[in-house]
């Protein structure tokens, strides 16, 4: 391939993120909207390691609605990008990537409550803060007798 065209690749990776430099996400989720559905590896994880992978997921996308990760210009090169040089779409969209995301926090989160873990609440720990702030699940409602 030729020097200018690794350059302009360069360039419009720079400038809009490169797709295939993403991590793939394979989250299970249903075209009509129903969620994320766990592995059998995700349903075999413990309180600790599902809340550690909540926070990491919160912090990810924490604020997200607020700051829409990149703009309509920058998703427009990579698209064009991508159809000119070829690549893959997969996960070019930040709102789909926000949207599986969401998905999977909430899945994430009705196990830790079968369980009986401490969970989150999503829709507060989602709000702008300060990366500093880590996320904190709390007690679970107490069982019904």
């Amino acid at each position: 391939m030729p020097l200018q065209n690794l350059l302009i690749i360069a360039l419009v990776c720079a400038l809009a993120g490169c797709a295939s430099q993403a991590p793939e996400i394979t989250a299970s989720i249903s075209p009509a909207g129903g969620g994320y559905a766990l592995s059998a590896k995700e349903m075999e994880l413990n309180c600790k390691e599902l809340t550690g992978r909540m926070q990491l997921r919160i912090l990810e996308i924490r604020d997200y609605e607020a700051r829409q990760h990149t703009s309509a210009l920058s998703h427009g090169l990579q698209t064009g990008a991508t159809s000119i040089f070829g690549g893959t779409s997969a996960n070019a969209d930040p709102a789909d990537i926000y949207v599986e995301d969401r998905a999977r926090l909430e899945a994430y989160n009705q196990r830790l409550a079968a369980l009986n873990c401490k969970s989150y609440d999503l829709a507060a720990e989602l709000q702008p803060k300060d990366v500093k702030v880590t996320p904190t699940p709390v007690n679970p409602p107490p069982k019904k007798q």
